[in-house]
């Protein structure tokens, strides 16, 4: 059976028309006995409270309402303001600018979304793992590519992978528009577990994105400035709504489809609190030294910042204890924020001043919730990577009863194989950025975040 969501960015707070056209779609889909997933921006919430607008508001609160930014193209979006803040200075400023909205969209609707969508081309990693600290850990779209397409994953402790498979907008200037989009929904259930069909609301009655009128390119029209939308001739609005209702009507006829929210995946993929055995960390050694990547043990998903994060503490453990474990927590440690150094050449380390650095690193995930990118020992700069690979070895030595007083520190990847997979956010030359904005602090995180991947 297909599962289908409907997804639909309700955002623009400039163009009153924009009120008619997500009425209908809060009454098509309810009529129809489907709660849709409105993905709503703070500030488009608090225009129709200021208009009086309690009745679109109660329609809305029939369906799950998740975030979509405070102001979604003001400048300067996530990008732009991230571009030159370390990665804690990010953090705190996505949480001042986004808490209001976020607290304005809960006490409006009565509703505490579970899901975040990036407004326009603006996902930093920054941007997802802040929304799940805010407790938003399930990103609707990104730049990340899902691994392989339909699947899902994690990073930066937020669930990705979430693609508009079918966006409704993209046929309003198509012939036979309807049979179209039945023949494109049907290919799509053959290769598609769960089917996101999305659309921008307000795009049923304008030509043209109200943002790409007053923001595009970094332009930043003031308030009082803004200027609506162009909206289609009534007539073809009136035709967009008919097939449209066609079209819900015949899915909801369906029996081989389910309808479902953001939050129903979410239930089914939500990260529980566990802990793990010791033989799964021996587990994780074994491949670890083989490959620095993302693994499957104990029929779950571990990233290598967890994996990093699992051996410092059992480590930390061992050298308190002078035992092994039997049982150890799995913590949602996320990956390095800075460069990641390559060792120039082999090196020995007393086994006692290697647990020493293994017990710091746990203190620094204690407190950051990350992985360091790297380690001062004994005068040499030495990547995460290859402290990873030489606890893999200590540890798989303690199980073999062959521990020695000296490790030697190798040299190993920089970054977990599932790197070359991710795809990488873009800024250049698209819409909303001006045409010297690249990006290119935040690209490099992205990258170092790939320490956090890992399929759901």
């Amino acid at each position: 059976m297909t599962k289908v969501i409907f997804s639909l960015d309700e955002e623009d707070f400039i163009t009153p028309e924009a009120d008619e056209a997500v009425e209908f779609w809060t009454k098509v889909l309810q009529e129809n006995g489907i709660r849709g997933s409105f993905n709503v921006v703070g500030e488009r919430a608090r225009v129709l409270r200021e208009r009086g607008r309690e009745d679109i508001i109660k329609l809305l609160q029939f369906h799950e309402i998740n975030y979509h930014s405070d102001y979604h193209s003001l400048h300067p979006t996530f990008p732009e303001y991230l571009e030159e803040l370390s990665w804690d200075e990010g953090v705190q400023e996505v949480i001042r600018k986004e808490s209001k909205g976020l607290n304005d969209i809960r006490e409006i609707f009565g509703q505490s979304p579970i899901g975040f969508m990036q407004p326009g081309n603006s996902g930093t990693p920054q941007v997802f793992y802040t929304m799940a600290l805010l407790g938003l850990p399930l990103m609707e779209a990104s730049f990340l590519t899902p691994l392989p397409p339909g699947n899902l994953l994690w990073y930066c402790n937020s669930l990705n992978g979430f693609t508009w498979d079918l966006c409704f907008e993209s046929y309003f200037n198509v012939d036979n528009r309807l049979e179209a989009m039945k023949e494109d929904f049907e290919n799509l259930c053959e290769k598609r577990e769960i089917v996101v069909l999305g659309t921008h609301p307000c795009r049923l009655v304008t030509r043209e994105f109200w943002d790409t009128v007053n923001f595009s390119q970094g332009k930043n029209t003031p308030p009082q400035e803004y200027k609506p939308a162009p909206l289609y001739p009534k007539r073809f609005v009136k035709e967009f709504m008919r097939d449209i209702k066609a079209f819900v009507e015949w899915l909801s006829g369906r029996e081989d489809i389910e309808f479902i929210t953001y939050r129903d995946v979410l239930e089914s993929y939500k990260m529980p609190s566990s802990w793990v055995s010791l033989n799964v960390i021996f587990h994780l050694a074994e491949k670890t030294w083989e490959k620095i990547d993302y693994q499957i043990a104990d029929n779950m998903s571990f990233s290598s910042a967890e994996i990093c994060s699992l051996f410092v503490w059992t480590l930390t453990y061992y050298r308190r204890n002078r035992c092994l474990p039997e049982r150890i927590p799995v913590r949602r440690t996320i990956g390095p924020v800075s460069e990641i150094p390559t060792l120039e050449e082999e090196f020995d380390v007393q086994a006692e001043d290697f647990l020493k650095e293994c017990g710091e690193i746990n203190e620094f995930i204690v407190r950051w919730n990350r992985v360091p990118s790297r380690r001062k020992i004994k005068g040499r700069d030495v990547g995460i990577g290859s402290f990873l690979k030489a606890m893999a070895e200590f540890l798989l030595r303690i199980k073999e009863g062959l521990a020695r007083e000296r490790i030697r520190i190798k040299k190993a990847e920089a970054y977990p194989s599932i790197a070359e997979e991710l795809s990488l956010p873009h800024y250049a030359n698209t819409w909303l950025y001006s045409p010297d904005f690249k990006g290119e602090n935040i690209i490099r995180v992205a990258k170092f975040q790939s320490w956090s991947a890992k399929p759901a």
